[in-house]
C-alpha cells in the first residue's frame, strides 16, 4: 500500500533478496575457504574485544599451526646425549663387579690365611699361653670377616653351572691341602693359577685346566684373581711363619 510517497516493496521479495545475499556470501566463503576462517578469526576477536568468549566458534585446529614442531637436530643431539649417558653407565657398572669380585677374593683370601694360622702346625712350637692368645685373636678376626658379604652373580647354562661346581670343589681340596701342608699348597696353587694363564709360568695341572676352559669367561677371570689372591696370602703365610 502506497502511504503518499514512493511504494514499499512487498515483503516477500525483502526476504528473498536477504536470503539470496546470504546464499551468495556462502558460495564465496565455500570456494575461498581462507577467507572463510579469518573472518571466524575476525569473529574469535570481535566476541573476545565485547568481553565474551570464543569457546562456541570452531577453530578447526588451525591454532595449533601456531606451535614450533620439534626440530629434528633438536632430537639427534638428544639421543646422542642419551647414548653417551648408558655408555658412560655401562663403563661404571664394569668397574663396580670389578671392584666388588676383587672384594670377594680379598674376603676369601682372608679367610684362607686365618684358616691357615689357626691349623698350622707350627702352633706346636710356642708356648700355651701364646697359643692361646693367638687362637683368640684368629677368632675375632675372622668373626669381623664373616661380616662382610660379597656376592656377584654371571648369567650361566647348565654345563657352565657343572664346570664351576667342579672348580669350586678343586679349589676347596687346595685349601684343605693348604691347611695341612702350607708348602705343598702353595705348589698345587702354582699349579693350578698357571692353568688359567695364556702363558704359564711352570707347571699345568690339566685337570684343573680343562674344567676352567668349560667356565664362562667372567668365571675364568674370577677363578686366576681368586687364584693369584690366594697365592699371594699363602706366600704371605709362609714368610711371616719363617721370621
Amino acid at each position: 500500500m502506497a502511504s503518499g510517497g514512493k511504494e514499499s516493496p512487498p515483503l516477500t521479495r525483502t526476504i528473498r533478496t536477504s536470503f539470496t545475499k546470504i546464499s551468495h556470501e556462502s558460495v564465496r566463503n565455500v570456494a575461498s575457504p581462507e577467507r572463510s576462517f579469518s573472518n571466524m578469526a575476525a569473529d574469535n576477536k570481535n566476541v573476545e574485544r565485547m568481553g565474551g568468549t570464543s569457546r562456541n566458534i570452531p577453530s578447526f585446529g588451525f591454532e595449533s599451526a601456531e606451535r614450533p614442531f620439534t626440530c629434528p637436530e633438536n632430537v639427534s643431539r638428544v639421543n646422542d646425549r642419551l647414548v653417551g649417558m648408558l655408555d658412560h653407565i655401562e663403563k661404571r657398572v664394569e668397574l663396580l663387579r670389578e671392584h666388588a669380585t676383587a672384594m670377594e677374593q680379598e674376603r676369601e683370601a682372608l679367610l684362607t690365611m686365618i684358616s691357615t694360622v689357626k691349623t698350622n702346625k707350627d702352633l706346636q712350637l710356642v708356648s700355651e699361653g701364646e697359643r692361646e692368645e693367638i687362637q683368640v685373636t684368629a677368632e675375632r678376626l675372622l668373626g669381623r670377616a664373616l661380616t662382610v658379604e660379597v656376592n656377584v652373580k654371571t648369567l650361566r647354562n647348565e654345563a657352565q653351572n657343572k664346570a664351576l661346581d667342579k672348580v669350586n670343589k678343586y679349589i676347596e681340596e687346595l685349601f684343605d691341602k693348604i691347611r695341612i701342608d702350607l708348602s705343598s699348597g702353595r705348589r698345587m696353587c702354582e699349579a693350578y693359577l698357571n692353568a688359567c694363564l695364556p702363558e704359564p709360568r711352570g707347571p699345568i695341572d690339566q685337570r684343573f685346566q680343562t674344567v676352567t676352559i668349560e667356565c664362562t669367561a667372567d668365571d675364568q677371570k674370577k677363578t686366576r684373581r681368586r687364584l693369584e689372591s690366594l697365592l699371594s696370602s699363602v706366600i704371605e703365610a709362609e714368610e711371616s711363619l719363617h721370621h
